[in-house]
Order: structure tokens, then sequence, then C-alpha cells
């Protein structure tokens, strides 16, 4: 079986992390987070990326992780897309 959950996480990540290469507005709070998150992906990938070379057998659990782990990246894509300073600053009064 191929492994398609995992690879749609992997073009995800890969996805994120060029999106926060090209980030060219800083703004500390939300770097905070942007880093840690860069972070944790990077670490990831590898891992995910042996996953696929080694074509482990079928893992309902995996492919069901991967998939839920794939809508949260999106989620956290979609959100660097649609950010601004001026949105944060709302967010920081609430």
């Amino acid at each position: 079986m191929d492994p398609v959950p995992v690879r749609c996480l992997l073009n995800s990540i890969s996805r994120y992390l060029h999106l926060v290469a090209c980030q060219t507005i800083r703004f500390n709070p939300i770097q905070t987070c942007i880093g840690n998150m860069v972070l944790l992906l990077k670490l990831l990938k590898p891992l995910l990326d042996e996953v696929v070379d080694c074509k482990i057998p079928s893992d309902d659990c995996l492919y069901k992780g991967c998939e839920d782990l794939d809508s949260v990246v999106n989620q956290a894509r979609e959100f660097l897309e649609d950010w601004s300073p001026k949105l944060s600053k709302l967010f920081g009064v609430s």
C-alpha cells in the first residue's frame, strides 16, 4: 500500500517550511511560535522520509495520525498566509 497520507504530510511540511523561509515581515510574538513549529517539523520530516523510503507495512494508526497532522500543518500555513501585524494586535487585546 502506498503511504499516501505520509506523502501528503511531507508535501504540507515542505510547503509550510518554504512559506516561513519566504516571510519578510518579522514580528517577535508570532516568530516564537513559528520557530517552534519549524523546529519540530524539521525534526519530523527525515523520519517521515524514512517511512516512505522503507515501505513499511500499512499502519492505519500511522496514516490517521499523518492525516490529522497534515490538517494542522495546512491550517498553520493558511494562518500565516492570512496573518498581518495588525491582526496580531487584535489578538493581543482579547
